[in-house]
């Protein structure tokens, strides 16, 4: 019998997180769960997927060589076998009841893509509950063509396995999750949902090397992000005259503020993409005037500076 719901794990060199991520795939209190990891190209972990045997159902893709996050899910998509899919990095945990939750709003039938709010935790050693941040935006299909509030952990959705293109953009080196989610609901119409909980935690740690990183405090891995950003929004074109065309130009003096101050070397503070996505989305839904963003972001790029020469 086919399984309702496939969890989607790429994973490199990080077998020890990646136990801690199946172990809270195993917490979960749905039956028919089957667990998909595909090994990038990293050291062995067939040890670790054999830790869980008789706890989860688990297919493993083990590849030669590194070819990409995306592509790793893709792999898996490949072979997912449930009605349903989700998604968690190596690095990241599901709470108990994340899957169940997601699921019960699915199977009412109404909605294709459900997000959970997810919190952010900036230490491993932290208790779980301590979140830094969460990402906890409603399903507003409008401002997702302006920002991506929606990582991958967050996300279970009807499987897209058969559906023609449904895949990750692997010529995306970064934001291809955010693509995937525009392909879902612009070309094969997925109706979304949000399960306003934190569900599942998040690692955003100082210090981590990864290309999410290098886009956060590096000038060049920035631009990297910014040219994928324009390519998506290129790609998923909004009305000219809609609030998400206007706060697309936002999105843009965002860019360039960052890159502004990262040539500057002026350090910018660890979750100030979390914060700004805030100030945009209470700009977008009318909490404050459109001519007060742009004084938020650049108090808000400033705080790390500020902090510093308080403390000096």
């Amino acid at each position: 019998m086919s399984p309702l719901v496939s969890v989607v794990i790429p994973t490199k060199n990080r077998p020890e997180p990646l136990a801690e991520a199946l172990r809270s795939v195993a917490a979960q209190t749905v039956d028919e769960v089957e667990v998909v990891v595909v090994n990038d190209g990293g050291v062995d972990v067939s040890h670790v997927i054999a830790e869980f045997a008789g706890e989860l159902s688990t297919q493993l893709v083990n590849r030669d060589s590194s070819q990409g996050v995306g592509d790793a899910r893709n792999a898996a998509l490949d072979v997912a076998r449930g009605k349903y899919v989700s998604f968690l990095d190596d690095d990241d945990l599901y709470l108990p009841g994340h899957l169940a939750r997601a699921l019960k709003v699915l199977e009412q039938g109404d909605v294709d893509f459900v997000h959970a709010n997810a919190g952010v935790r900036t230490d491993r050693g932290a208790p779980v509950e301590q979140t830094a941040r969460n990402y906890d935006l409603p399903s507003d299909v409008e401002f997702l063509h302006v920002l991506n509030f929606v990582p991958p952990l967050s996300v279970v959705c009807r499987n897209p396995r058969d559906l023609p293109g449904a895949r990750f953009d692997v010529d995306l080196p970064l934001c291809e999750d955010w693509e995937m989610w525009l392909r879902l609901i612009r070309v094969h119409g997925y109706r979304c949902a949000n399960v306003p909980e934190v569900t599942a935690i998040y690692h955003r740690l100082e210090n981590s090397s990864s290309m999410t990183a290098d886009a956060d405090y590096n000038l060049d891995g920035f631009q990297s992000f910014f040219d994928c950003w324009k390519r998506i929004c290129a790609r998923y074109p909004v009305a000219a005259d809609s609030r998400a065309a206007r706060y697309r130009q936002f999105g843009v003096l965002m860019h360039e503020i960052i890159i502004e101050r990262l040539i500057a070397n002026v350090q910018l503070p660890h979750l100030y993409y979390e914060d700004i996505l805030h100030i945009l989305f209470d700009g977008f839904t009318g909490k404050y005037p459109d001519d007060e963003v742009r004084a938020r972001m650049e108090t808000l790029l400033d705080s790390a500076r500020q902090s510093d020469a308080m403390t000096s």
